[in-house]
């Protein structure tokens, strides 16, 4: 049994001599030699990743409204003919009271509808739907650039604030260590 500790031992030791080595040469390859370089390299790009990533949540932003506009007119159109088939009041029956019941939900979603989009027309109330398609698709297509850009700046940091985190606890050790020798 305590051979197998020593096995244990030595392998976690190859592990450890291992993943330094790597840590140290993306430190190297980073061109980042002190500790104060890597914390305030640490420190810049963790302030670019927050701007970017707000740039891509305000995007994403867009995109769902856009989308929805889009839905919108689409509803727009469909519920338009409804409401332009209303029969007028008054005459024989109740054709219009009638009509008004069977087409409740639908009138007023058109009138929801109508609400949401008054905002977002032209004078002449005409829909921008391929516009907005349009801008929807560039949209779309800048933030899968920006998704890769994100995670791979993401994945950058996050190394890098590994190694920090090993950094600081090392630094804190020896501090620990120092003040024990004051005392003796």
């Amino acid at each position: 049994r305590i051979r197998n500790a020593g096995a244990y031992s030595n392998r976690a030791k190859g592990n450890n001599l291992k993943q330094y080595s790597e840590e140290f040469a993306y430190l190297e390859s980073k061109g980042l030699h002190t500790v104060d370089e890597l914390f305030a390299h640490v420190s810049e790009m963790s302030s670019q990743y927050f701007k970017l990533n707000d740039a891509h949540k305000a995007k994403a932003k867009d995109m769902k409204d856009l989308q929805e506009l889009i839905q919108l007119a689409q509803d727009y159109t469909r519920l338009k003919p409804i409401v332009d088939a209303i029969p007028p009041k008054g005459g024989w029956g109740k054709k219009h009271e009638k009509y008004m019941d069977e087409h409740d939900g639908e009138i007023r979603q058109f009138y929801a509808v109508k609400r949401k989009l008054d905002s977002h027309n032209s004078p002449d109330k005409i829909f921008k739907t391929t516009v907005w398609k349009k801008e929807l698709d560039n949209l779309k297509t800048e933030y899968e650039a920006e998704t890769k850009e994100v995670k791979e700046l993401y994945a950058d940091l996050k190394k890098l604030r590994d190694i920090q985190y090993k950094v600081n606890t090392a630094l804190h050790d020896q501090q620990k260590h120092k003040a024990k020798i004051q005392e003796h």
